[in-house]
């Protein structure tokens, strides 16, 4: 009898701890705090950071030594010499002309040649020296020019001239220009010089 009860009382023992247990164990697992995971620290990338680019500013280029001498040069400057007066010429020639011609009425114009070498010289020319031209306000040559090529040598001395005279007469009133051309040879060089430009005026008789 003893025996039955001690077998009952641990049977009923055992069902209470069955039944007790599970339900304390899933609460305990229910109610346990939950396994802490821990953090998986996911490092991101680091964002590129553009690279900033400095651009140095260009360094300035020299300056050519042409505009500016380097230190201790000099700029070279020519200096030409001053010519006190120009070479004399070794013959000059001039015109003279009347400031007032009548219309249709013959008038003289004359032209003279200077040796001014200072020394004596022999000259060939044509049969006249000069070559006279009359040219009107237009610029239009009025006069015709003829003269026979023969040759004729002349010994002229230091300062000594020679003069021609031309003759002409003009039909139209105006103002018109006078100039001569002395053309001759001196040895094996040839010389042609123009004279000044004289202005005259042509009025009514």
């Amino acid at each position: 009898m003893k025996k039955i009860t001690i077998l009952l009382l641990l049977s009923v023992a055992l069902t209470a701890c069955n039944l007790f247990y599970p339900q304390n164990q899933s609460e305990t697992v229910r109610n346990a705090p939950a396994a802490e995971t821990p953090e998986t620290t996911t490092t991101a990338p680091a964002a590129e950071v553009p690279e900033t680019t400095t651009t140095a500013p260009a360094a300035e280029a020299p300056e050519t030594a042409r505009n500016h001498p380097a230190a201790g040069a000099s700029e070279t400057t020519t200096h030409t010499p001053a010519t006190k007066g120009e070479a004399k010429p070794l013959y000059t020639v001039s015109i003279e002309a009347p400031e007032t011609v009548k219309k249709n009425e013959v008038f003289s114009i004359t032209a003279t040649l200077l040796n001014s070498s200072g020394k004596r010289t022999t000259i060939m020319h044509a049969s006249q020296l000069f070559i006279f031209r009359i040219k009107d306000s237009k610029g239009m040559q009025v006069n015709v020019i003829s003269m026979d090529h023969v040759g004729i040598m002349r010994g002229l001395r230091a300062n000594e001239t020679i003069t021609e005279t031309y003759q002409y007469k003009l039909e139209s009133t105006g103002q018109y220009e006078a100039s001569a051309i002395a053309q001759f040879r001196v040895g094996e060089g040839n010389y042609e010089l123009e004279t000044n430009k004289s202005v005259f005026e042509v009025v009514p008789q």
